[in-house]
């Protein structure tokens, strides 16, 4: 899985996750792979998995990312985490892309914008004027939507 916390590990301000969206575009030989356990593989061998799934905020930067990195990872897929933070949306949950959230700076959806990935649109419609962190989610959600082997969206 690739879990995205772009905008924390921005080098300023108002990078808007760009620095992380660039640094998994680029050369993934210049990512720095911290493993507690030897018996963890290396990041290239773990990119070749058949199945990966991303899970960031459900935001249109998040979709921006996830697009970015399908395009190196063809096999990566949604994670089923993104289920309920959809639900939570549908029921109008989550926050406007305002200063006081640090969202700010995301640029609103193009009128073509996902067009060549349909379902993704669909989502990025969803959240076009309010997105939803991940970290809204419980660690109960977290462990039972995470097992789950249904690809989102269903």
């Amino acid at each position: 899985m690739i879990a995205t916390f772009g905008y924390g590990l921005s080098k300023s301000g108002d990078a808007y996750g760009k620095q992380l969206q660039n640094l998994l575009t680029g050369n993934w030989s210049a990512l720095i792979q911290l493993r507690r356990n030897s018996e963890v593989a290396e990041m290239s061998e773990l990119l070749t998995h058949p199945r990966i799934e991303f899970w960031g905020d459900f935001d249109l930067e998040a979709f921006r990312i996830y697009r970015s990195l399908l395009k190196r990872i063809p096999q990566l897929v949604l994670s089923p985490l993104y289920g309920p933070l959809h639900s939570l949306l549908q029921a109008g949950k989550g926050h406007e892309y305002h200063q006081i959230t640090g969202k700010e700076g995301q640029a609103a959806l193009s009128a073509d914008e996902f067009a060549d990935l349909p379902e993704i649109r669909q989502l990025a419609e969803l959240c076009a004027k309010c997105g939803l962190d991940q970290e809204c989610l419980s660690l109960q959600e977290i462990a039972t939507h995470g097992e789950s082997e249904h690809q989102f969206p269903c």
